[in-house]
């Protein structure tokens, strides 16, 4: 499976049936190096890839795509809220 950032970079995925997006966020990680105070946001055909569900069902044309986003406030308070109820 090819894996195409906005900034132009490329990467190879081989892709198992049990494959998770989960494995391939980190991945991407590796391969970018992603800095703290980012994150990764995974599409395919225009739909963003959830977590929860198997990758081969949400995958379209055998492609995904990468953004870096930076985590905002917003997306902090958020995940400390998450974080502090799962607690």
């Amino acid at each position: 499976m090819e894996i195409k950032g906005l900034d132009g970079s490329t990467f190879e995925f081989q892709v198992d049936d049990d494959a998770t997006v989960e494995k391939v966020y980190k991945y991407i990680l590796e391969k970018t190096g992603l800095k703290t105070g980012k994150k990764l946001l995974l599409t395919s055909g225009c739909t963003i890839l959830d977590h929860s569900r198997p990758l081969l069902q949400q995958v379209q044309g055998g492609e995904i795509s990468f953004i870096v986003q930076r985590i905002g406030l917003n997306d902090f308070a958020k995940s400390f809220c998450k974080e502090s109820l799962t607690r």
